[in-house]
């Protein structure tokens, strides 16, 4: 700070005064008991999965039950028998098949019977009465009843989701089962694969036989994130146009697609509905219905980003310069372009471990096979009940609890890693070259060190009251005035005990706080507040460009989504088409759109560790400008970058300039930055 001889005009009008807000503070640790409760609930987290690995079997979830009960391909009697198979029923035929199906009483095979064979079904028991004696008062019988078996003619089938049997007898019409009247009875709402227990069995299924192609989604969402990234340095503004347009001719062309069904006939709808995964995966009737709200849906998309595209294209152009200065921090620190890359290798860690431990977390419960029967008939197939123990759903809260909170953890985190390098950065003197040495290095060992605790605290509180902020402070913007909505005025009269509650507790909860973290060492609620007041006291142009890259950021990751979901759904075309056999039983994807769409969300989230880098290093540039302006205004032509400077219009100020264009006060928040080294 400012010595006491100094007064405020010289501190400004200096090019070179000492304090121009480039001290780092003495650091100590901050929110030690928070960061006693993170290490205690990830030994929790630990324990859990240990328990899970030891006492669970994900495959529990997903396989079929015979009529015994028995799990095809995991209970030790049937472990080679994967398939589900339903038996004819009765001897009845039409035009040569099974007529009816045996419901209650499917058997397990190794493979699906696509010749006429032999199977072993399920026969009617037979009882046998014995007397056993008889008195005046008492008479007493012992009844026997035996289960028997006996050998059928297995009809021509089809695999199913890669572990249910069902019938095919017309192979003219393709692929498409959804026709067969039998499968129509199983794919029914009251059917045993038609329910939607079935459905997410199967969509699960398909992710364990595809997890290939998941890892090579990841792998090219890496590949788009870096040529991105380079293209945002060459033209970053027809980067973000190409982006959108990219986003815009999807959601066109595929709700088109969507909705051929209406307008198609013969061998022209027989040929789309070979190609329309949806037709395999539902009766006829409920996959046109299915697939035309998906293209209702994207034709909506389609026309909200027309409108939204003509309505910001001036916040386009606030991005673009932002990104300009964005590009010259991340390209001039070598770590910085590699941190995305950690990040995102971290995150598929994480989400692998995670997701890989709930499952074999659900797969400790008690297995039991459910009623299916319209009429209270018991029906054996997929349907099942997952009975947990007390301890076993305390552990289950705690897991779910603990994937949102690590989650949040991670994305918090690397903001502050890349907070703490920006700073070094910005306040490393003109021309800056390859800024600071290994300021991510710095930044990750200070988190680590230091501040935890404020990392881990900060973001479960805000992950804890985001809905809260969102919902309430969405009202309060659009009521201000009462010149909003009448409907949302309406709410919000009725919950401004709420609002008022929010804005005065939880307004300031956000990732802003990092930045007061870095430069005050301050623990978290005191950050979160510092960092509110600092940022809203400035209206001007600084306040408008904050948070401006969101749009880019949104359409790099919105087309990284479009392009994984459509090369992903190519490649698993093949596969889904193929018919099951012994020899690739474990390959056959039954549902390509869970897994295409899954993994694109994969992508866009490993992307948007990419893109967030260039929002991170914005708002913090934004943010620091306005504290070395605040310490040291002419100091600041010693340290901004020159397309920083001309963004937010700075001029130096002269004793001439004080009654016209006076410096600001650097105000109540100035006085946290403790006097030190600059590091």
């Amino acid at each position: 700070m400012a010595s006491r001889g100094d007064s405020f005009e010289t501190q400004h009008f200096s090019d070179d005064h000492a304090t121009d807000g480039s001290a780092m503070p003495s650091r100590s640790c901050t929110d030690v008991p928070c960061l006693v409760v993170f290490l205690v609930y990830v030994a929790c987290m630990l324990g859990i999965s240990l328990y899970a690995f030891e006492n669970g079997q994900p495959r529990r979830l997903t396989h079929g039950f015979n009529y015994q009960g028995q799990l095809c391909g995991v209970s030790k009697a049937v472990v080679d028998k994967p398939m589900l198979f339903w038996c004819p029923k009765g001897n009845r035929t039409l035009h040569g098949h099974p007529a009816d199906l045996d419901m209650e009483h499917p058997v397990c095979l190794t493979k699906c019977p696509t010749e006429p064979s032999s199977v072993h079904c399920f026969d009617n028991p037979t009882a046998k009465t014995e007397v056993l004696g008889t008195s005046s008062r008492f008479h007493s019988e012992q009844i026997t009843i035996q289960e028997r078996t006996v050998t059928k003619q297995a009809y021509p089938s089809a695999a199913f989701a890669g572990m249910f049997c069902v019938p095919h007898f017309h192979k003219e019409i393709g692929h498409i089962l959804g026709d067969e009247p039998l499968v129509k009875e199983l794919l029914g709402s009251h059917g045993p694969i038609g329910n939607g227990y079935f459905r997410t069995a199967a969509a699960l299924g398909s992710l364990y036989r595809s997890w290939q192609l998941v890892v090579a989604a990841v792998f090219l969402s890496v590949l788009l994130s870096y040529l991105y990234l380079f293209a945002l340095r060459c033209a970053p503004y027809g980067t973000t146009m190409s982006s959108i347009v990219v986003v815009m001719a999807a959601s066109l062309i595929l709700g088109v697609y969507f909705l051929l069904a209406d307008k198609l006939w013969g061998s022209t709808l027989t040929q789309y509905q070979n190609t329309n995964q949806l037709y395999k995966q539902f009766d006829t009737d409920y996959a046109r219905w299915v697939s035309k709200v998906l293209g209702l849906l994207l034709l909506c998309t389609f026309g909200f980003m027309l409108c939204g595209f003509a309505a910001i294209r001036q916040n386009i152009q606030d991005a673009v310069g932002c990104v300009r200065v964005s590009v010259e921090c991340v390209f001039s620190m070598p770590t910085m372009m590699l941190t995305p890359i950690f990040e995102a290798i971290f995150k598929l860690v994480l989400w692998f471990g995670l997701l890989s431990s709930l499952m074999w977390l659900l797969g400790t419960a008690e297995v039991h096979p459910t009623n299916l029967g319209e009429a209270g008939d018991f029906w054996f197939g997929t349907a099942r009940q997952l009975v947990f123990t007390l301890d076993q759903k305390i552990m289950l809260t705690i897991y779910l609890v603990g994937i949102t909170w690590f989650v949040e953890f991670t994305k918090h985190f690397a903001t502050f890693v890349v907070t703490y390098g920006v700073f070094l950065w910005y306040y490393t003197p003109k021309p800056k070259g390859w800024g600071p040495q290994f300021p991510l290095t710095q930044g990750l060992c200070v988190g680590l060190v230091y501040h935890l605790g404020t990392i881990a605290f900060g973001s479960f509180l805000i992950a804890l009251t985001r809905p809260f902020r969102i919902t309430f402070l969405w009202l309060s913007r659009q009521a201000k005035g009462g010149e909003g909505n009448a409907v949302v005025v309406l709410v919000a009269s009725f919950c401004s005990a709420c609002i008022s509650f929010t804005q005065r507790n939880l307004e300031f909860v956000t990732k802003a706080a990092y930045m007061d973290v870095v430069l005050s060492a301050t623990p978290f609620m005191v950050a979160a507040q510092n960092a509110h007041g600092f940022i809203s006291a400035d209206l001007g142009k600084i306040a408008n460009l904050t948070g401006a890259v969101w749009i880019i950021g949104f359409a790099v990751v919105a087309s990284v989504f479009t392009v994984t979901v459509l090369t992903i759904w190519v490649l698993l075309t093949p596969l889904h088409l193929r018919q099951i056999t012994p020899d690739h039983t474990h390959s056959h994807i039954e549902n390509p759109y869970f897994v295409a769409l899954l993994a694109g969300t994969l992508a866009a989230s490993l992307s948007a560790s990419f893109m967030v880098i260039f929002e991170h290093c914005s708002d913090a540039l934004l943010y620091i400008f306005r504290w070395n302006k605040a310490h040291g205004h002419n100091t600041v032509a010693k340290y901004c970058p020159d397309e920083l400077a001309k963004l937010t219009e700075y001029k130096k100020v002269s004793p001439g300039d004080v009654g016209r264009n006076r410096p600001e006060a650097p105000g109540i928040f100035s006085t946290l930055l403790s006097s030190g080294s600059a590091r």
